[in-house]
């Protein structure tokens, strides 16, 4: 049976983009009485007036500066299950890199593909987070699962991470994300079959019929993958494509060119 609390945070997840969810949330947390909970509560509130005041465009800097000061010593009196995989050198870590929190709730996180626990997948599960990102070269990439990619996330970056490209499109395959919008693969060693796969996967999930932007940047593809991509039945609100640093040829940006019009794919001069 599903909890207050799981009720709760379901609510948040099914409308990320609405305070009042965060704001109930908040008030169940208050009425538990405990210090921590109610610290809590006080701190989606506080941050929940904070982004008010930015999207305003409110120029009272000392006002936000007072609410930066209170989140912070909020956030030191409540564990929201990100404590124990916050770290101080985030280069010298095998865990989590970095997150933000935006609205009392973390909405941005990347992490390292090695640290992906069936715990911390409980986690992420948890809030509605906007941008993930799947970073760093792992030591075993065989033991590596498939990421359970939260429902609210509309930008998935897989970064720097060689041999990622498989996990990528196993992810994309399981992936239930009806709000992503952009996918983003750098130096992931993509090859022109894992783009066949990819080009697959997009149209084989209902789930990614609303992918807007495409970034392949770094990858090892040529023109094959080139002909593949614009042979793909892509969404119609696709407008972005990124193939930088790839050894897609002159010939190959063409064919995208006439395929999809965006003017960063258009063939370059060549240097006399």
């Amino acid at each position: 049976m599903q909890s207050d609390r799981d009720a709760l945070l379901a609510g948040i997840l099914a409308d990320p983009d609405a305070d009042l969810p965060r704001l109930v949330f908040a008030d169940w947390l208050e009425e538990t009485g405990h210090p921590a909970n109610c610290a809590r509560a006080e701190y989606i509130r506080l941050a929940i007036r904070r982004a008010e005041l930015h999207r305003s465009g409110t120029t009272r800097v000392k006002r936000i500066d007072r609410l930066d000061a209170q989140l912070m010593v909020l956030e030191k009196m409540f564990d929201d299950g990100w404590a124990s995989y916050t770290i101080t050198h985030p280069v010298c870590s095998p865990r989590l890199v970095s997150y933000k929190r935006s609205r009392g709730f973390i909405s941005g996180l990347a992490v390292c593909a090695d640290s992906i626990s069936p715990e911390f997948q409980q986690l992420l599960l948890s809030h509605p987070i906007v941008e993930f990102t799947v970073a760093d070269t792992p030591p075993a990439p065989d033991r590596l699962t498939v990421v359970r990619v939260p429902i609210t996330v509309r930008r998935l970056h897989f970064s720097y991470f060689r041999g990622g490209g498989p996990l990528l499109i196993d992810t994309l395959q399981e992936a239930v994300t009806p709000r992503l919008r952009s996918i983003i693969a750098t130096s992931c060693g993509l090859t022109d079959a894992h783009v066949v796969r990819l080009v697959h996967t997009l149209r084989a999930n209902p789930t990614l019929g609303g992918v807007e932007s495409l970034t392949l940047a770094g990858n090892w593809l040529t023109d094959h993958a080139a002909h593949t991509l614009a042979a793909a039945e892509l969404a119609p609100t696709f407008r972005c494509l990124n193939i930088e640093g790839t050894r897609i040829t002159n010939a190959g940006r063409e064919v995208l060119f006439r395929r999809f019009g965006f003017e960063e794919l258009r063939p370059r001069l060549a240097l006399s």
